[in-house]
């Protein structure tokens, strides 16, 4: 498993903890997308109330306006809380305790549109991608500044006894630029199955695309 850290100068920051792609990483998270299918009852919604915009389904869990306590709530769902917080070691984090779970899914290859927020100002939030690639493209709500330079760096997180070398593949992130070289509105990380994307430092709008049926998770220390 590793750890990629990009650093926006206003002090948002966005870590990928990436799998890889490899197998042996995404089996949690592979049982995960299967529990939640069968157990958890995902409503069509029409707004933005979830932290989405459009059309999607969604399942709210914890504490907070309209949360299923997590006494009531699907054992899978408790699983998956304690992966996120398992997962905000691995981003450096001394402890994450996720308060309000909120799954997002949606059909077919459409997504969250451009306006959608993640609070992650206040304390951090984590985003599990189950299912297929997911691409999401972030914005800090108090911008990039002047010449914003994204930095990536990249640590192998010792807790784990297998690395990601094998996959051939590492992450995909980068500001977007436009013509002349200017820094567009947007970063972009790629997503694959099982990986998490930890934000922190400033509230970020997002917009994702995804080449299929996909679920994001939204653990949130805040109620």
């Amino acid at each position: 498993m590793r750890t990629y850290s990009y650093t926006i100068c206003n002090g948002a920051v966005v870590k990928h903890i990436f799998t890889g792609n490899n197998p042996s990483l995404q089996t949690e998270a592979s049982d995960l997308l299967v529990q939640i299918q069968l157990q958890v009852l995902l409503r069509y919604q029409t707004d933005g109330a979830w932290a989405a915009t459009g059309s999607y389904f969604a399942h709210i869990a914890g504490q907070g306006q309209d949360a299923v306590p997590w006494s009531d709530a699907p054992q899978c769902l408790s699983q998956a809380r304690e992966f996120l917080s398992s997962r905000g070691l691995y981003g450096e984090l001394e402890t994450f305790d996720v308060n309000k779970l909120v799954t997002l899914a949606w059909s077919g290859s459409a997504g969250g549109k451009k306006g959608s927020v993640i609070y992650a100002k206040a304390s951090p939030v984590a985003l599990l991608c189950l299912g297929t690639d997911t691409t999401f493209s972030l914005v800090p709500r108090s911008g990039f500044g002047g010449d914003t330079v994204v930095s990536g760096r990249s640590s192998e997180n010792k807790k784990s006894s297998q690395g990601v070398g094998s996959s051939g593949h590492g992450p995909k992130a980068k500001a977007s630029t436009a013509s002349g070289g200017k820094t567009s509105e947007a970063i972009r990380v790629n997503l694959v199955h099982g990986d998490v994307l930890l934000l922190q430092g400033d509230d970020f709008e997002y917009s994702l695309t995804r080449t299929g049926t996909a679920m994001v998770l939204i653990g949130s220390a805040a109620t």
